[in-house]
């Protein structure tokens, strides 16, 4: 009997140990869990009061470390973007307010009697709404190509006869500027394009060349076939592309350093167009500097 006795004892006092240490445990673990849950919940709160630069301090390795190191990579991705788009609306705000204080400028003036209302003084007020014009057009079709609905008419397009046709309107408008030649073999497959946009990016290129190309140096086009892609560059002997521009080329409003260049002008959206255009075709685009000088843009395009 006093085993008995003993034995209950033993496994009551036992159990009871067994108790409070799987009770303590189950607190220890609880407040490993919940411990870093209300750093996130914290944070959470912060960003939805649109406080980007609270981050969470997670020092373990585990699961819950990680999933702080990818909270805190969200954060930062969010904060660039918040970035790039209170940036994005100064832009726009600034490119949309040159023209309208030109054409409100001049308008105020011919109502005050300081300028005549004859055809001289209208004129550049009606160049300035149509540069207003193009402007809204192509953020509306930036806006669409970026949220995926672009429409393009796609058909089998011969591309030698396109580039050539851009390549001699460029040349008629030009005086006593570079020249624009176009090499490419004498057979190229037939690619599905849309061809009004496509023209839009080759005459975007060839612009952006001829601004930096000196007068007397010859630009030149070339179209190849790479396996299943059509390759076309646009190569211009300028000064070439600083490396630390050649990742923000394709960004809207972005410009280079004037200073390089042989004109101004332009509102930085042609090469974000060309990028855009491109990759709707499912392309690519790029830019580089060439080794014997000058820089490269180069479109690639599926034949298929």
């Amino acid at each position: 009997m006093e085993f008995l006795s003993s034995a209950k004892r033993s496994a009551l006092v036992g159990g009871g140990i067994a108790s409070g240490v799987a009770l303590l445990l189950s607190v220890i673990l609880i407040t490993q869990v919940l411990s870093p849950l209300r750093l996130l919940t914290r944070a959470t709160e912060h960003i939805a009061r649109g406080d980007l630069s609270h981050r969470v301090i997670l020092k373990a390795r585990d699961e819950f470390g990680r999933l702080g190191e990818s909270f805190n990579r969200m954060i930062d991705n969010l904060s660039r973007s918040e970035t790039a788009r209170k940036t994005m609306t100064a832009d726009i705000a600034h490119e949309l307010r040159t023209p309208v204080t030109i054409i409100q400028g001049n308008l105020e003036a011919i109502l005050d009697g300081v300028y005549s209302a004859d055809t001289e003084t209208i004129a550049p007020i009606y160049e300035e709404t149509l540069h207003l014009g193009r402007l809204i057009d192509d953020l509306r079709d930036l806006a669409l190509a970026e949220s995926g609905e672009l429409h393009l008419s796609k058909e089998p397009t011969d591309i030698l006869v396109l580039v050539n046709q851009v390549v001699e309107t460029v040349n008629a408008s030009l005086e006593g500027g570079p020249r624009v030649l176009v090499s490419a073999p004498e057979e190229l497959p037939a690619v599905p394009l849309d061809s009004m946009r496509m023209r839009q990016v080759l005459a975007n290129l060839l612009s952006n060349a001829l601004r930096y190309t000196p007068e007397e140096i010859e630009i030149r086009v070339e179209i190849e076939v790479w396996e299943n892609m059509l390759v076309l560059r646009v190569l211009d002997r300028g000064p070439g592309i600083p490396e630390d521009e050649l990742p923000h080329l394709f960004e809207r409003f972005y410009r280079g350093d004037e200073a390089r260049t042989r004109a101004t002008g332009g509102s930085g959206l042609g090469l974000a167009i060309a990028k855009q255009w491109v990759e709707a075709h499912g392309g690519k685009i790029n830019a580089s500097n060439r080794s014997e000088g000058g820089a490269c843009f180069t479109i690639l395009l599926p034949i298929a």
